[in-house]
């Protein structure tokens, strides 16, 4: 999303509503322009790219954001850019300078964007059949793999919502979006390669389950109980297994 250069000072500042906020936290987990941008209004960036210049590794990162962690800070400097690293806004940059150049997992980037979602972010997305296959067919290019509404349209009493073709570090994710029958979204999603995660796991505070199938990645994730979303990974996993 395109925000303007106010807005942007309005979030660093702590003007925006909470959902706005949340909004451009999960963005700069994703968009290394917007971090720029954001970086170019502080005021105190020239401070931090100076510390970039004197800090090695991210392990000297880890031992910085314990030495800092405890230390007074303005209010609107307590929003988490980075998870786990809400400490100042030195400590913040740092973490996210390193969470762009390391080896960070798609997955988890995916729950920092999912767990964005609430019933009443889907509720009234009403894509049609057409449009619903156009955006199916482009996703099944980006990732060269044969994909069809019959293997990803039903699943045990999930309605199909949109499918969207984002990417990260220049590789495509496909999110494949539900929602149950209480409403709550829940997200398929994959990308190419396969590095070997596979299982549950939480997310964000969401449940998630991964697999791989040697040319692809795959993980399902939403608010639901993990044993139910187990059962929602199984049938996918065996509905596209003749596909990769």
């Amino acid at each position: 999303m395109n925000y303007s250069d106010q807005t942007l000072l309005d979030f660093l500042n702590g003007k925006l509503p909470d959902a706005t906020r949340r909004e451009i936290e999960a963005d700069l987990l994703i968009d290394q322009d917007l971090e720029r941008r954001v970086m170019a209004l502080d005021d105190v960036a020239p401070i931090v790219a100076e510390a970039f210049k004197q800090i090695p590794g991210p392990e000297r990162v880890e031992r910085l954001a314990k030495t800092i962690a405890p230390a007074p800070r303005r209010p609107w400097r307590s929003a988490p850019l980075v998870a786990g690293l809400a400490a100042s806004i030195v400590v913040c940059a740092l973490a996210t300078f390193y969470l762009f150049n390391a080896q960070q997992d798609w997955r988890n980037v995916v729950a920092q964007y999912q767990s964005l979602y609430v019933p009443e972010t889907v509720a009234n997305l009403n894509i049609d059949a057409s449009q619903m296959k156009s955006d199916l067919e482009r996703a099944a290019a980006a990732v060269r793999m044969p994909l069809s509404l019959d293997a990803i349209g039903s699943v045990d009493g999930l309605k199909l919502r949109r499918i969207q073709t984002l990417g990260f570090k220049g590789q495509p994710v496909i999110q494949i979006l539900y929602t149950d029958q209480a409403g709550m979204p829940i997200a398929f999603c994959l990308t190419t390669g396969d590095d070997g995660t596979a299982g549950s796991a939480t997310r964000t505070g969401l449940a998630s389950y991964s697999w791989g199938a040697g040319t692809h990645q795959f993980m399902i994730i939403g608010p639901i109980d993990q044993t139910d979303l187990n059962r929602l990974a199984a049938i996918l996993e065996k509905r596209v297994r003749g596909t990769v």
